[in-house]
């Protein structure tokens, strides 16, 4: 007997690639077959570019364009810098012994109680003192009541 060839008719309908197999078959107009093959030969193309490059050693960086680092201070600029710090030092300890000396503790408190009852103008807060006065009144009262 002789064999037959398969025809397109007989041919098995499944196709060798498992993802085609998933996807049902759909026609497609000469045109969008046309533009499929481009597309598929250009993301081909860009594969082959990307490999290409990818396989290509990469040229160093001509030493004009690599920074060049910071020049290594002088003696003189480093004792500068220590002179500058040294000043800076100083002054921020004569803030701070300033600060907690006593009679700026006093200075701090007369102002914080002067501007409490007296106004910017120099005027008495009557509001203030009279709070403050109920306030020494009530006391008073209360430690002759509990005496």
């Amino acid at each position: 007997m002789p064999a037959e060839t398969p025809s397109a008719a007989t041919a098995d309908p499944t196709p060798a690639d498992p993802a085609a197999a998933e996807q049902p078959a759909v026609e497609v107009s000469p045109a969008a077959a046309e533009a499929i093959a481009r597309g598929e030969a250009a993301v081909a193309k860009v594969r082959a570019d990307a490999a290409a490059a990818a396989a290509k050693p990469k040229a160093e960086t001509p030493a004009k364009d690599k920074p060049k680092p910071p020049p290594a201070p002088t003696a003189a600029e480093i004792e500068a810098d220590i002179a500058a710090a040294r000043e800076r030092l100083t002054s921020t300890l004569v803030q701070l012994e300033d600060a907690v000396k006593p009679a700026t503790f006093v200075r701090r408190g007369k102002t914080v109680v002067r501007n409490v009852y007296l106004d910017e103008f120099g005027g008495v807060r009557v509001k203030n003192v009279a709070i403050t006065a109920g306030v020494v009144v009530g006391a008073i009262v209360v430690v002759k009541i509990l005496k």
